[in-house]
């Protein structure tokens, strides 16, 4: 059989929003990214929902003019890892009928989904096409970076002997590695773990119908179990929607960002605190830890700049600095979102340019920190902007180390500031930390199973490290908001109110004799683990630090020196709030790849306060205690070692032993 355009839909793997809006026609991929080796398209349909609109028509449906797979769905929606027999697949088909609807599976045999009431299709002649597959085929083929979410192969559409649409489909797993949770009962058409709300209201099914929910809707419905203490509501669907994820802000009181002040809350709940939605169509799209999920955050703040060297880019950056980054590129002619995969480097009066690796970029940069009030407009460095149309729409080609002498601008935070205006409110007060509500939409309750599934990844946007992630045909690591910040922000994804989020982490200080070496340490991971090593004993030594950035504090940020000690036998950790210092040790090792002896930025361990002047002598305000930094130093050759404590005392005996006394080095709460 013959393909009339090559719609390989293979539904985005590790594109920047991950996005298919308005593509229920083949069609509409032509010329686009019709084969996934090359950059990903996203077209945002939320380009016209930035003002709090609910999204475009367009992403509710258009009647096919071919044969088009809008949904499907897997019974169970989510399989246990133990389940044996079959499982159903389903898919609707809208416009013209099908001449045949096929999976071509991963394991070898082509399935033909069938609209006649046999071989587990419920209804014949309702344009729902379904399929028996034996689950142990599925769950035979799971690996661990499938990270739960495993292939199935193509679901193939045909008119005649033309396909006109291919999807590749997966199957969501849930194995013994997620554990159970606990769910409470909110009634008979809602549920909530600690992590998600689960609502299924008959009007709000998102079934095989072609029509989308209204999601201002979803929202009051969802508002209905929700407390008001959310600056964020996800919207996933359970049933795989061929559609778009898209974020719109729904309140912006953000000034000098290029958005319009508008609050538009009541439509979605009256919620006085909610800012922006996001909304997940296809499910197993759904990752609190994808930058994808992060990408789509950002757009609450990025980029609706006024200045005419980055609106042509809008909402994402047009080739420049930025569009390497995690919020991406809009390929010229369309305003859709891709992978810039340029990097570019000053260079005399020139900009040289340098490919990056395939993989997601995994950072937001400095300029969209700015815009989310996360960095100050001090710490900006300039960026570049492309005015050449010619290499930005082939910036594939072109960027091959060549210098550009030509066809590019400087963009300083200042010009930013000066057709924006100055951000409000400003980084001293600007907001750290946000608390995600994730709503889960299905027909009908979702299983134990699939509650454990999903609230499993919706906890992962807390995640403070990169994580095995799975997205269509891509396996990499992940990255969580707080760590594509630079932990200058964090998620909260606790959506049940009763729990109690802590905002403080005890380090605990441990002692290891055989190397008379010192360590501290807030991840609980690593507690554990030198809990079990007898040779590390705790000393009795601890406090508390801030778990959450806020306007008033600073991120701690580990180091750690391989191989710095004792011959190269041994390394060797510090902990510093200064952004000096930070930037200092980051410039010994720009690329931060374990080197011996250099230093490996292990990210913002925990957060504290600034203390009052320097040295010894520096104050804490009322309610906390400094916390003083010695160090081991040229007095003990091959032997370097830091320890950090709130006791005067402890301090000055060191300091008598030889160890160098350094003065306060945070301050952190009293109790």
């Amino acid at each position: 059989m013959s393909s009339a355009s090559q719609c390989r839909f293979r539904r985005l793997p590790p594109l920047l929003g991950a996005s298919v809006s308005a593509l229920l026609a083949c069609a509409a991929l032509a010329g686009a990214t019709s084969e996934f080796d090359e950059p990903l398209v996203e077209l945002h349909a939320h380009d016209c929902a930035t003002e709090g609109h609910a999204p475009p028509a367009a992403d509710r449906g258009k009647a096919a003019t071919v044969p088009t797979l809008v949904n499907y769905a897997l019974t169970p929606t989510v399989i246990p890892s133990t389940a044996t027999g079959t499982v159903r697949l389903a898919t609707r088909i809208d416009g013209p009928a099908p001449t045949s609807v096929q999976l071509v599976s991963n394991w070898g045999t082509t399935y033909n989904l069938v609209d006649n009431g046999t071989s587990g299709d419920a209804t014949a002649g309702d344009g729902v096409y379904s399929v028996l597959l034996p689950v142990q085929q599925i769950l035979s083929r799971r690996t661990t970076d499938d990270v739960f979410r495993v292939d199935i192969g193509f679901i193939d559409v045909y008119s005649g002997s033309t396909r006109t649409m291919r999807v590749n489909g997966s199957a969501q797993v849930r194995a013994p590695e997620i554990p159970a949770v606990t769910v409470k009962s909110l009634g008979a058409n809602a549920q909530m773990s600690q992590h998600i709300l689960n609502v299924s209201p008959a009007a709000l099914f998102r079934t095989h119908n072609l029509t989308t929910p209204d999601i201002a809707s979803v929202a009051q419905v969802a508002y209905q179990y929700l407390a008001d203490q959310f600056d964020f509501v996800n919207i996933v669907f359970d049933r795989a929607q061929i559609e778009s994820r898209y974020h719109f802000y729904t309140r912006n009181a953000v000034s000098g960002i290029g958005g319009s002040l508008v609050n538009n809350n009541g439509q979605y709940g009256g919620s006085s605190k909610l800012i922006g939605i996001t909304v997940f169509p296809l499910s197993d799209y759904f990752d609190g830890a994808s930058p994808a999920h992060q990408h789509e955050l950002g757009h609450q703040w990025i980029n609706f700049l006024a200045n005419s060297t980055t609106s042509s880019g809008s909402p994402h950056w047009p080739a420049s600095t930025m569009a390497a980054d995690i919020m991406g590129l809009s390929i010229p002619g369309s305003g859709a979102g891709g992978n810039f995969g340029c990097k570019l480097t000053p260079e005399g009066n020139g900009l040289r340019t340098a490919a990056l690796s395939a993989s997601r970029a995994m950072s937001f940069n400095p300029l969209d920190l700015y815009l989310m009030g996360l960095m100050p407009a001090s710490e900006v460095p300039d960026q570049w902007v492309v005015t050449d149309s010619n290499f930005g729409a082939n910036w594939a080609t072109l960027c091959d180390g060549r210098l550009l002498t030509s066809g590019f601008t400087r963009l300083t935070v200042n010009d930013v500031i000066a057709a924006n205006g100055t951000r409000s409110p400003a980084y001293t007060s600007s907001q750290r930390t946000f608390r995600v509500a994730t709503v889960v939409v299905s027909d009908g309750l979702l299983s134990a199973d699939a509650m454990a599934f999903y609230n499993y990844f919706a906890q992962r946007m807390e995640a403070r490290e990169r994580l095995p992630m799975h997205e269509g045909f891509s396996k990499q690591l992940s990255a969580p908001f707080f760590v594509a910040t630079g932990g200058r922000g964090a998620l909260i994804a606790t959506v049940d109110t009763a729990v109690v989020v802590p905002t403080r982490l005890t380090v605990v200080e441990y002692f290891h004799a055989g190397l008379n070496y010192y360590f501290m340490t807030s991840r609980d991971n690593e507690k554990a683990l030198l809990d079990g090593v007898p040779a590390w004993a705790r000393t009795g030594v601890t406090f508390p630090m801030l778990a959450y950035p806020e306007p008033a504090v600073s991120g701690n940020v580990r180091f750690y020196f391989d191989k710095i000690a004792k011959g190269g036998t041994r390394g060797s950790h510090f902990y510093t709030i200064n952004t000096a210092d930070v930037t200092a040790l980051t410039a010994l090792n720009p690329t931060n790849a374990a080197i011996a002896q250099k230093p490996q930025n292990e990210g913002v361990d925990s957060f504290a306060y600034r203390p009052n002047g320097s040295g010894v002598s520096a104050t804490c305000a009322a309610g906390q205690v400094p916390v003083y930094r010695l160090f081991r130093g040229s007095k003990f050759p091959d032997d370097p070692n830091h320890r950090f404590t709130t006791s005067l005392a402890v301090y000055n005996q060191f300091v008598a032993q030889n160890w160098d006394g350094e003065g306060v080095a945070f301050c952190v709460p009293a109790n």
